[in-house]
């Protein structure tokens, strides 16, 4: 009897295994079919037409997405009594609970979150606020608490404000604070030393321009252009201390009180400090007052200074720190 070469019974070999593997996934029904039911409930399926999955729910909008147990039947509330994610102590002793709790916000059926505390039978009444405790040195301390009114407490339990802190709020970078109502303190202190108020001006000045009233327009100021001019007003300040009013595109920051930066001509005379300083001829430039003799006494003009030089200039121009002092 002749038989069949090695290689031929190889072949059927392969082949074999082949015709068995499709009958393994054909009785199985593929592992598509395997993984298409988690649970015997029709609620805790894998969804393998998007491949979301879902958890008391048949149809999952997302990746994951866990239904909240029960019916929503009322807007605007929450649902303490049946947590939708529950975390428990292990302790035999304490059958304290904390939830994430979820109630219908519209009737659209959209829900909205809250984090509460709930007994062992989920029907304690939460304690009307949330807190948040860190560790240090091995001891836990409330860190923070929002109040069932929406008020936030830091370094307190019982915040009075929408934002009360009880210790020192630092603001870095550039971040500003904005009130619309009014800020009270003790104190106040700025790193900058002038105090300024936004004012109208018809003219683009630039810092450190010695300005006047402009007589042609109420309550707007334009640069200084005559020597000894009692309109004098202010200088055109930086970045203030203070700056009071409201900025606007046609408004600029008049520093009236404190010491700022300002441009200043020492051509005819030299400027010493203490020296005090009037407008010139120069637009939006100041000078070295010089004094009237009145009856043997030196009397600098009424309503014509400035300020008081707080650097010295020997000749040329530029500009100096000086103490606004109006007089």
């Amino acid at each position: 009897m002749r038989t069949k070469p090695q290689s031929s019974q190889r072949k059927m070999s392969w082949a074999g295994m082949l015709i068995t593997l499709a009958v393994i996934i054909l009785c199985s029904g593929g592992q598509k079919a395997i993984a298409q039911q988690w649970s015997t409930s029709s609620n805790d399926i894998y969804n393998s037409n998007t491949g979301n999955v879902g958890i008391g729910t048949s149809t999952p909008y997302s990746r994951l997405e866990i239904a909240r147990p029960g019916a929503v039947t009322t807007t605007n509330t929450y649902d303490f009594t049946n947590p939708l994610i529950t975390l428990r102590n292990t302790s035999a002793t304490n059958n304290n609970y904390a939830g994430i709790g979820f109630g219908n916000s519209a009737a659209s059926g959209w829900l909205t979150s809250a984090i509460y505390g709930v007994n062992e039978n989920h029907t304690a009444t939460p304690s009307g606020h949330l807190e948040f405790f860190v560790k240090n040195a091995g001891n836990f301390f409330e860190a923070m608490r929002i109040t069932a009114g929406g008020n936030i407490g830091v370094g307190t339990t019982t915040p009075g404000a929408k934002l009360e802190v009880v210790g020192n709020v630092n603001v870095t970078g550039t971040g500003n604070i904005t009130a619309a109502g009014t800020i009270e303190g003790g104190n106040i202190k700025a790193k900058y030393q002038d105090v300024a108020e936004w004012v109208e001006s018809s003219q683009e000045l630039p810092t450190g321009t010695l300005v006047v009233l402009d007589h042609t327009k109420s309550n707007q100021v334009i640069a200084s252009s005559q020597a000894y001019d009692t309109r004098v007003a202010g200088v055109i300040s930086e970045q203030p201390g203070i700056a009071l009013g409201e900025e606007a595109a046609n408004r600029v920051l008049v520093a009236t009180t404190g010491r700022v930066r300002m441009k200043v001509d020492a051509t005819q005379a030299a400027i010493s400090i203490g020296d005090l300083l009037v407008t010139s001829d120069i637009p939006g430039v100041a000078m070295k007052s010089q004094p009237l003799n009145v009856g043997g006494v030196a009397i600098h003009r009424p309503g014509t200074i400035i300020g008081k030089a707080l650097e010295p200039m020997a000749k040329g121009s530029g500009e100096i720190l000086v103490l606004l002092s109006l007089q």
